[in-house]
This record gives structure tokens, C-alpha cells and sequence, in this order.
């Protein structure tokens, strides 16, 4: 049995559960909870007052899978790397073990973010730095929203190698000299990188927050989700549409959008990462996922932002996405303008 399903019935599971249809989100606490409840809605007891067509926007199911979204919420609290090498933890993990990371994921709200700890998760220092709580939903909901976001508007691998292809006119070389070309090429490795990293969108987007509110972030998910295209994905779930949008270059970007302002300033921290000496060692990374989701390299993703906010502050930033954090006067100043008082 999957160790999920083990503790599917514990009361913080039933209770996300109900949190999570009160906002119109089905919550899978075990394998195949929506198949099964859509099967027959009126024997699934713990959400006795709820139908299928309260989770659906026509074909599209507005559902999150547990596991999935307890991946994207620790890499938001600031532990990409273990949210991506250290999945099975999650659930299968001993109490009061090294990787028990249960309860920081369900049971706890971290007073800050994993990069202020060098993003070296320490389970007993991470319990220390928290108060007793479940997180709030709407602010899982909404990291959760933020990775499915990164994942789905990024090309695959296939896709993306086949527009360079098709954009440095190679097709017709070798494979290997079509490689030679393609890894001299920037936007290639960047877009590749990207399609790699999408858990450490939704880190830096936790940094951000927690640079910009520190422990009162637990309380800005309900703003966030009534903010521009978090909005319509909390509405909708509709990524298909929104990538289009983006493609098509029909996606109004407003300054104070922030899933959006925030999506483009992580592309360009990440394009200055890819364009130091970074990419030297990306290349000869012997395992390049374990490099990607290293310390190392998230730190200094972060330096890079943290850079370009103090840039920010003296002078403007050249791109349409920067207007509201040129006029506030750097990145976490502009995200507690837009979000306001989050504690409201």
C-alpha cells in the first residue's frame, strides 16, 4: 500500500480534505479518491454535502493530488531538493527520523524561509523555527498553483529541442553537430535549465513572499488567489489556456499580476545564473538534476534577485514586467504594496 493511503484517514488529511472543497478543489488524500468519489459522491462520508460538479469547469477537474502538493509546499517553505529527491520521505518516513518531514509539511508554519538556513534542511531546527499549525490552505493552493504553472507553460524537452531545430535551421546536420549547436546556443540551454527546475519556482516564489511579509506570509494565500492570473487558475485550472495566451503573446501582463511579474523576474535571475560561470559547471555536471536542486545553485538564484532588488532601488529596470517594482522601489517592497496588509 502506498504510504499515502497509510495516512490518508488521520485528521489533518480529512480535515484538508474539507478545507480544500470548501474552496472548490477536490483534495486527493489517497490514490484514486477521485475516481472513486466522482463513481459515487454519496458514499465518500467525509464530504457528505458535495458533488463532482462542485470540482469541474467543464472537462477540467479542479483536483490536487496530496502528495504533488506536499512536494510543491516544501520546496516553497525553501527545500526544493528534498521535495524532489526525497518524495517517498514525505509520507514513508519514521517520526522523529532525519527525513520526517511530515509534520513541517502538515503540522507546522515555518517562521522563515529554507534559504536563510543555507537551504540545508534540518528537521529538528526546521520544527524549532515554526508554530504549531496547520498551514493555511489557500497559501498551499496557491504554491501548488504556482509550480503546476511553471510546469505547464514551459516546453517539453521534445518541443523545445524541435523549435531550436527548427530556429537555427540545423536540421538537416548530424544529431551530434545539432547538439554542438544547440549547447552554444543561449536561449536553448536556458529553456532546457528551465524545463528542469520547475520545483524551484515555487521556492523562489516562497522566498519572495517571506522576504516581503516574514511570518505573517501564512496569511496572504486568500490575496494571492484573488490576484490577476492566480485568480483565474484558482477559478479555472485552466493552464492550457494561459499557456496559449502566452505563446500567442495575447496574456496582458499587469504590473501588479504577481504570478507573473513574478515567473519573468525568476526567468531573468535564472538567465544572468546561466550566463556566469554557472554554466560551465552545468555542463560538465556528472547529474545535472542533482546539480540543478543543489545549495549551491539556489543560492545563488538568489543572490541574483537579491542583486537586481537593490539594482532596482537606485535605478529602473528596462522590462515592460518591472513597472510596479521600478515604482516601488525594489521586488519585495512592490509585493507588499500589491498584496497590501496581508494579514487582513
Amino acid at each position: 500500500m502506498q504510504p499515502r493511503n497509510l495516512r490518508a484517514n488521520q485528521i489533518e488529511q480529512i480535515t484538508y480534505e474539507r478545507l480544500f472543497a470548501d474552496l472548490g478543489w477536490f483534495y486527493e488524500r489517497k490514490e484514486g479518491a477521485w475516481a472513486a468519489f466522482k463513481s459515487d459522491s454519496q458514499l465518500w462520508g467525509t464530504l457528505k454535502n458535495k458533488r463532482p460538479a462542485e470540482f469541474m469547469r467543464g472537462r477540467l477537474v479542479k483536483s490536487v493530488d496530496n502528495e504533488e502538493l506536499a512536494q510543491t509546499w516544501l520546496a516553497f517553505l525553501g527545500y526544493a531538493n528534498e521535495a524532489v529527491h526525497d518524495r517517498a520521505a514525505i509520507f514513508s518516513s519514521a517520526p522523529g527520523s532525519t527525513k520526517d518531514y511530515y509534520e513541517l509539511v502538515f503540522l507546522r508554519r515555518p517562521l522563515s524561509h529554507g534559504a536563510e538556513h543555507n537551504f540545508k534542511l534540518d528537521v529538528k531546527e526546521a520544527v524549532a523555527d515554526s508554530f504549531e499549525g496547520a498551514p493555511d490552505p489557500k497559501l498551499m493552493l496557491a504554491a501548488y498553483l504556482a509550480r503546476e504553472f511553471a510546469r505547464q507553460v514551459t516546453p517539453g524537452a521534445r518541443q523545445h529541442r524541435e523549435e531550436a531545430v527548427k530556429r537555427l535551421k540545423v536540421a538537416g546536420l548530424p544529431k551530434d553537430q545539432q547538439d554542438q549547436r544547440l549547447n552554444d546556443d543561449n536561449a536553448y540551454v536556458d529553456g532546457l535549465v528551465l524545463r528542469a527546475i520547475t520545483y524551484l519556482f515555487p521556492e523562489f516564489v516562497g522566498y519572495c513572499l517571506f522576504k516581503a511579509f516574514g511570518p505573517e506570509v501564512h496569511t496572504a494565500g486568500r490575496r494571492l488567489l484573488d490576484n490577476g492570473t492566480f485568480k483565474r487558475l484558482f477559478a479555472e485550472a485552466d493552464f492550457k489556456v494561459i499557456k496559449e495566451e502566452i505563446e500567442q503573446g495575447r496574456l496582458e501582463l499587469k504590473p501588479d499580476d504577481v504570478l507573473l511579474v513574478l515567473w519573468n523576474l525568476f526567468r531573468e535571475c535564472l538567465v544572468k545564473l546561466i550566463a556566469s560561470s554557472w554554466r560551465q559547471q552545468w555542463m560538465l555536471a556528472p547529474n545535472r538534476t542533482r546539480f540543478n536542486h543543489a545549495p549551491t545553485t539556489r543560492e545563488a538564484l538568489i543572490r541574483e534577485l537579491n542583486q537586481l532588488d537593490e539594482y532596482v532601488g537606485e535605478t529602473e529596470l528596462i522590462r515592460k514586467w518591472a513597472v510596479g517594482i521600478n515604482k516601488a522601489g525594489g521586488v519585495y517592497k512592490h509585493l507588499r504594496a500589491v498584496l497590501k496588509a496581508a494579514s487582513a
